[in-house]
């Protein structure tokens, strides 16, 4: 299970930029490019700013009328999603 006490942040090579409700992640290792909307979006602004995953889930449930139950599941999931395609790494 993924430890939300970690900071995470953009894995080398991995670029992002916003357009309009969406963040494009072009990933130069291996030429491909990702899209993230909603939460996840949110998200991974929040690791560039070198957030913990609980610093991610406790924003999330103040700036949201989310749960802080769901808030977790959110972020726990999308976190190792975007760990396991390589664009995101632990620090």
């Amino acid at each position: 299970m993924l430890d939300v006490a970690l900071r995470f942040t953009p894995a080398d090579g991995v670029i992002g930029t916003k357009v309009e409700d969406e963040i494009i992640l072009l990933q130069f290792e291996n030429q491909s490019y990702f899209g993230l909307r909603g939460a996840a979006v949110r998200i991974w602004e929040l690791t560039q700013q070198g957030a913990t995953g609980a610093d991610i889930v406790r924003h999330l449930v103040q700036e949201t009328d989310v749960s802080e139950g769901r808030a977790q599941a959110d972020v726990t999931d999308t976190l190792q999603k975007l760990l396991d395609v390589g664009l995101l790494r632990q620090a």
